[in-house]
């Protein structure tokens, strides 16, 4: 709620309301004897209350437009590699959790194939480290994928084929 107030309560809405109310008064003092009949105030203020409340009404949805939230990214690309502790980093995605089972795939032309497993191990503010359990043998790839020159080409999702899990 105090994020909500604070969005509403800014300076440009306070000087809308401000010059929405002297802009009413005026309007209504030089056409209006506002002395004689105690209804006519009673109008006055529910008016002036009624527009308040619309100009804070558009506010919030001017507000709530301009806040567009984009689509979740559904993969990562690493930004870094460890070879000897079998490590990638990642940027943080709200679709990885801490410990869960990803899969690393290797994007030739908008063809992925899958290439290994692996386990997201350690969560930052900004940054993930995932763990390389398992790489799989593939025709296609027989570089390393640790190389600074090729992880480019690796896209780390966090679902894994159905195929690779041994039931037995």
């Amino acid at each position: 709620m105090p994020a909500l107030k604070s969005r509403i309560m800014t300076f440009n809405s306070i000087a809308i309301i401000v010059g929405l109310a002297g802009f009413l008064s005026a309007f209504v003092t030089m056409f209006i004897d506002v002395n004689q009949k105690i209804s006519v105030k009673w109008f006055l203020f529910f008016a002036l209350v009624s527009f308040s409340m619309l100009t804070i009404a558009a506010k919030i949805i001017h507000d709530l437009l301009k806040e567009v939230i984009p689509p979740p990214i559904f993969f990562e690309k690493p930004i870094k590699s460890y070879p000897d502790k079998g490590m990638l980093i990642i940027k943080h995605n709200k679709l990885f959790n801490h410990n869960s089972v990803v899969g690393g795939y290797w994007d030739s032309g908008g063809v992925e194939s899958f290439i290994f497993i692996g386990f997201i191990y350690h969560t930052q503010d900004s940054l993930m480290q995932v763990k390389v359990i398992k790489l799989f043998n593939d025709e296609e790839v027989n570089q390393d994928i640790f190389s600074e020159d090729l992880f480019g080409k690796v896209i780390i999702k966090p679902t894994i084929p159905f195929n690779v899990m041994n039931f037995d």
